[in-house]
């Protein structure tokens, strides 16, 4: 993502500008390879900070201890072509189900010619004034070096978050830019479909809410909730659990989930959708009084349960797909 600024057009009359845009080297759309995370969630892979969007980001792994006063996590990308790098370009915005306080403050951004010996090349930070961080405070901002230098890799380090009790930390995208490196135009594959299937013996009507306005997890969904242990247990009891890819989380990808069974295939079946992260904490929900169910799936989230509210041995079919 690049920012065009300074063209302006008279009412009436025709204006036209040549851009010329640098290509971002730490595309992973244009070469470029995560090669190593020291921390990541499962529902925000580091991946997320390399995707060219603001859109998704790179969580660590909630410790339950401030992150400030822990090791600085890092994640190392092997750049879609050597160059001098002359600046990068971060974004600090977090999830948007995520604490502000959690997003990227201080940071450091080293270089490497072939991955082994480092040498730092630039640090900065976001800043806010209290009481709180808002949108602009973390919007893309440009750090350029002191002086190019030649790199093959780049690593980041998140040194400090917003919060001085935020447990994680997240940062939304890091982009890198130079001279010297040719790039091709970068093109996103798309993931294949994911599917998944169970039966789920019993329906729970006294569970779940057909408004979509309280989220109530029935016998299964309290289990995966409490323990958050995959598979649960009392995996098809009331609800089926289902394990998403990893990437799936990215604001990019939806999943449906169609009930069948052979007692009453006329009527369609009241299925909801709870999403879970990482801790099996909810992130969002696709509950209506409709049969069956379909929903984009929410920043973080790493389970999906389909949660039966009417029928009875019902075979549950879940379909995640890549809307790009």
């Amino acid at each position: 993502m690049q920012t065009i600024e300074g063209l302006t057009v008279t009412a009436g009359q025709k204006a036209s500008r040549t851009v010329r845009l640098a290509p971002n080297l730490a595309s992973t759309a244009a070469g470029a390879q995560v090669v190593s995370a020291s921390s990541e969630d499962p529902g925000s892979p580091a991946k997320f900070a390399f995707d060219d969007t603001a859109a998704s980001v790179w969580s660590t792994a909630d410790t339950g201890t401030a992150y400030n006063s822990g090791p600085d996590q890092r994640a190392t990308v092997k750049l879609a072509a050597p160059a001098t790098v002359s600046s990068v370009r971060i974004s600090a915005y977090k999830a948007t189900n995520a604490s502000r306080f959690s997003a990227l403050k201080d940071f450091t951004v080293q270089t490497s010619t072939d991955g082994v010996t480092w040498t730092t090349a630039r640090t900065g930070a976001f800043g806010y004034q209290a009481p709180r961080p808002t949108a602009p405070d973390l919007n893309f901002a440009t750090f350029t070096l002191a002086k190019p230098v030649k790199a093959g890799y780049v690593r980041f380090f998140v040194d400090s978050v917003q919060g001085e009790t935020a447990t994680y930390a997240q940062v939304a995208d890091v982009e890198v830019f130079g001279s010297g490196a040719t790039v091709a135009n970068g093109s996103v594959a798309t993931d294949p479909p994911f599917t998944d299937s169970g039966t789920v013996t019993a329906n729970n009507p006294a569970a779940g809410d057909p408004t979509g306005l309280q989220n109530v997890f029935g016998v299964t969904g309290t289990e995966m909730n409490t323990a958050c242990t995959f598979p649960p247990a009392s995996q098809g009891v009331d609800g089926w659990v289902t394990k998403l890819p990893s990437g799936f989380s990215d604001g990019l990808h939806s999943v449906s989930v169609k009930g069948t069974s052979p007692l009453d295939d006329t009527v369609g079946h009241d299925l909801d959708l709870y999403f879970l992260n990482s801790s099996c904490a909810l992130t969002g929900s696709a509950a209506t009084a409709s049969a069956d169910e379909a929903a984009v799936i929410p920043p973080g989230t790493v389970y999906v349960l389909s949660h039966l509210y009417t029928g009875g041995n019902v075979t549950v079919d879940v379909t995640a797909v890549d809307n790009r």
